[in-house]
């Protein structure tokens, strides 16, 4: 298992409540090999942990693509 932690800061969309942030949660936290998601509305970023020998960053962003948010690396 190969654990590693990205940041991604929002560049388009806004995580504007806690609505928000639990929507990110439940998409990103349902792929194979997350093991945490934090999305931020104050910071508008969301730091995820996950095992990169399961699921891919790039796995992470078209998720988060897909229920409205574009991401990059902060």
């Amino acid at each position: 298992m190969t654990k590693k932690t990205i940041i991604l800061e929002v560049t388009e969309g806004h995580i504007c409540c806690e609505a928000c942030e639990n929507r990110i949660k439940r998409a990103v936290g349902q792929l194979s090999g997350v093991a945490e998601v934090s999305p931020s509305h104050e910071s508008q970023q969301v730091e995820v942990t996950l095992d990169t020998d399961e699921v891919t960053v790039t796995a992470v962003l078209k998720t988060l693509s897909k229920i409205g948010w574009q991401t990059a690396a902060a």
